[in-house]
């Protein structure tokens, strides 16, 4: 199955199981670049195109540090330079998990809630954590199996 098809299937099952999710992505980069390269979304509602798709500052924390980022209600908790971020694009509660694999990071994992604080808990943050891990590891193995697969100079002994 291909990365992005896993992904959203992935997605779709995290909005069955954490029914306080609002939104979700997967948001991976370019292992050569570490820009954005693809955006794996969904949403409870309808995508608005006058709206951003994630936090961007949030991401941008998150792949600086290489840590996750929970922050059950923004109103009352968070850094403050985040907390501020999230008042004011009126966000409630926000999760963001680093992908890192064996080499690299690969890319986060975002959920936020909209509708209420405490959308989300430590056990959901353990969750998001090993599922990190694992998602990772998928995608680093899925990109050496294509660089594999469109290189005819490799010789195999």
């Amino acid at each position: 199955m291909p990365i992005k098809e896993a992904l959203q299937k992935v997605l779709d099952h995290l909005f069955d199981f954490l029914r306080r999710m609002d939104r979700g992505a997967f948001i991976l980069l370019d292992p050569d670049t570490g820009e954005v390269r693809e955006i794996i979304f969904r949403s409870k509602k309808s995508a608005d195109k006058s709206v951003d798709l994630f936090c961007k500052e949030v991401v941008d924390e998150v792949l600086s540090r290489r840590k996750a980022i929970a922050v059950s209600d923004a109103r009352a908790e968070g850094p403050e330079e985040i907390a501020d971020t999230l008042r004011v694009h009126n966000f409630e509660s926000v999760m963001c998990v680093p992908l890192v694999g064996v080499s690299q990071i690969v890319g986060v994992i975002y959920v936020d809630s909209v509708q209420r604080p405490f959308g989300f808990q430590k056990e959901d943050l353990s969750l998001f954590m090993d599922l990190g891990h694992r998602i990772a590891y998928a995608v680093e193995n899925a990109r050496l199996s294509s660089e594999l697969s469109t290189s005819p100079d490799l010789l195999f002994c």
